[in-house]
């Protein structure tokens, strides 16, 4: 008998005590197939002599304790996850309204220069007009008073 056999009565006990796991084993304490709760792990001869071990030097009481563990772990990376995608979101949004504060920032500037230099151009006008035309402006300004 190796380290891992065990006889059928205690594998059969030891399968009651997994919170209605059952161990479907080819010999004394071979695993080969565990249902938990209808779901089945099926495992190699490496995976389960892996289970087995640690059952054996006290880091699990059970395989239902060792199959929790990577479970917790998976939760918890969903978890952050979950923080990491709602935090990169928030990022690109702050990123997007940046962005379009500049840009109405530029268009508003670009929008006073336009002003002015339409307000030049106009200015420039006039006095063309005026340089070109004096009597008409002085006449206009005339019928106005």
């Amino acid at each position: 008998m190796n380290d891992y056999a065990m006889s059928d009565d205690l594998f059969r006990q030891r399968a009651l005590e997994e919170d209605g796991c059952m161990i479907t084993a080819v010999g004394a304490g071979l695993a080969k197939e565990m249902t938990f709760d209808g779901v089945n792990v099926s495992l190699n001869e490496e995976q389960r002599r892996f289970v087995q071990g640690k059952i054996q030097e006290g880091q699990f009481r059970s395989v239902n304790d060792l199959f929790q563990e990577p479970l917790r772990i998976l939760e918890s990376y969903d978890r952050l996850k979950t923080v990491q995608i709602r935090d990169l979101r928030a990022r690109i949004s702050d990123s997007i309204s940046a962005v379009e504060r500049v840009e109405t920032s530029r268009r508003a500037a670009i929008c006073r220069e336009s002003d002015l230099a339409i307000a030049r151009r106009g200015a420039e006008q006039e006095s063309w007009i005026a340089r070109a035309f004096p009597t008409a402006r002085q006449g206009a300004e005339g019928r106005g008073s």
